[in-house]
């Protein structure tokens, strides 16, 4: 999304809708972060799974998603993890969570109370199906210490992050029937195998953006100038001077992420401005992609797990 952004013009429509929505993306994934960090602190019984970004189908028409499932012999601790800043408040009987931010702008969305217990009844029925019998204890997450919680829900346990580890292990101390480690594994992989993978979608689809409202070129990664190619395969930003060729790779990527899954020289000449068709042959030379077809219609596309540029290493 932030490439995205990089490439839309700030007077765009949707340039303010995207850039709450871009900085809601790392609120959440900086909570989960931290309470990844929090939940190192508590000794786990063995065999204990830990799943996350769970999408499952309970039947066609409810499906559900879960943050953090953490599989123990004696339950499942199902976590809904939120980075919310400045006051909240839940009104359970109008459906709504309502934040009020430090200057008091106030936002108002569905009640984050009713998701969780969703989620929960969701997963009573899945396992249910599967017939796997495994209590179910769902938990709200505050990761940020400094949010003010105006009023505690009394139907949905609510903590904040630093609390986890001891309520966690005030659950795992409860008496009750435990699972073999053996049976957990079983659980574990069942949801492995049985969660919805959704097809991955370029930007410019997910958010109904038409390519041509992109700006072109290859833009500086510094101070999104544009960078042009000044002698060889030499490619300099014409405003701060930064060398290109990650720029470069960066625009390529642009493409595959924010346009289409397949590439074509011509296309690739426009959408980089090149000057010609051999100068597009010359930047896919350097580049890892598959080749179909014969030249002029070559089709290229990328495997996203593997670094665009050839002489770059897959990370480990």
């Amino acid at each position: 999304m932030q490439r995205l952004l990089v490439r839309l013009s700030e007077h765009h429509q949707q340039h303010k809708s995207l850039t709450t929505n871009l900085y809601q993306t790392r609120a959440g994934y900086s909570g989960e972060l931290i309470v990844d960090r929090i939940l190192s602190e508590v000794a786990f019984p063995p065999g204990t799974k830990i799943l996350r970004d769970l999408t499952l189908e309970v039947n066609p028409e409810y499906l559900i998603q879960l943050d953090t499932l953490i599989l123990t012999p004696s339950r499942a601790i199902l976590l809904e993890i939120k980075h919310y800043a400045g006051t909240v408040q839940f009104d359970e009987q109008s459906g709504k969570t309502i934040k009020i931010s430090a200057d008091g702008e106030v936002e108002k969305f569905d009640c984050i109370l009713h998701q969780l217990d969703r989620a929960k009844a969701g997963l009573e029925m899945w396992f249910k199906q599967k017939q796997f019998r495994l209590p179910i204890e769902p938990i709200l997450i505050m990761a940020n210490p400094n949010v003010e919680i105006q009023e505690f829900p009394e139907s949905m346990t609510l903590k904040y992050a630093k609390q986890l580890p001891r309520h966690i292990r005030n659950l795992l101390n409860q008496e009750g029937d435990k699972l073999t480690e053996s049976q957990m594994e079983t659980i574990a992989e069942t949801l492995f195998r049985s969660q919805i993978r959704w097809k991955r979608k370029t930007a410019c689809e997910r958010f109904n953006i038409a390519p041509r409202e992109l700006k072109k070129g290859v833009l500086c990664l510094e101070c999104n100038g544009e960078v042009t190619r000044k002698m060889g395969r030499t490619w300099l930003c014409e405003i701060c001077g930064q060398p290109g060729d990650s720029a470069l790779e960066q625009a390529v990527a642009d493409w595959y992420l924010l346009i289409s899954p397949t590439l074509r020289n011509r296309q690739l000449k426009y959408f980089l401005e090149l000057n010609s068709a051999s100068a597009a042959s010359i930047v896919f030379s350097q580049l890892r992609l598959n080749r179909t077809g014969k030249p002029p219609s070559t089709v290229y596309t990328w495997d996203y797990n593997l670094p665009l540029r050839k002489n770059q290493k897959k990370p480990t």
